[in-house]
């Protein structure tokens, strides 16, 4: 079976990371991944051109290409009412313990029904709204 898993903007960085890491290795690896159904946002979107641009990674033509090449791939959840709507009531909730900006994040995961996030932010193994983190750069 296909897991249905959703790409946070942290693995889409490393992939561009300078030189041979680790961490870059297992980032184009987890992209790449045929065995996944790969969900991500058009808030992952945004903070990957930000960030890449940024940190020098791109220049802007490349890292607002390469995320129209990654909205052409993958599943995009849109920034609408109902993932605002689900992050608030994520981020509000006294028992989680995470950034306004990873409850959107788990938010449009949640709505868009996977299983697992992928992330390196948040805290590896743990399981909010039924979907579970996991870290794939250990």
């Amino acid at each position: 079976m296909i897991e249905r898993a959703f790409i946070d903007t942290n693995i889409f960085i490393y992939a561009f990371e300078k030189g041979n890491t680790s961490k870059k290795r297992k980032a184009v690896e987890l992209i790449k991944n045929k065995k996944i159904s790969a969900v991500t946002s058009v808030q992952v979107l945004n903070e990957f051109v930000s960030a890449t641009v940024k940190k020098n990674l791109l220049a802007k033509r490349e890292a607002v290409d390469t995320a129209l090449l990654i909205e052409s791939e993958f599943e995009i959840v849109p920034l609408d009412s109902p993932v605002f709507l689900k992050g608030m009531e994520i981020f509000r909730n006294k028992n989680i313990h995470i950034s306004l900006w990873d409850s959107l994040i788990i938010a449009a995961a949640v709505l868009s029904e996977c299983d697992t996030i992928y992330s390196e932010d948040m805290q590896h193994n743990y399981v909010v709204e039924g979907a579970r983190v996991k870290n794939p750069l250990l």
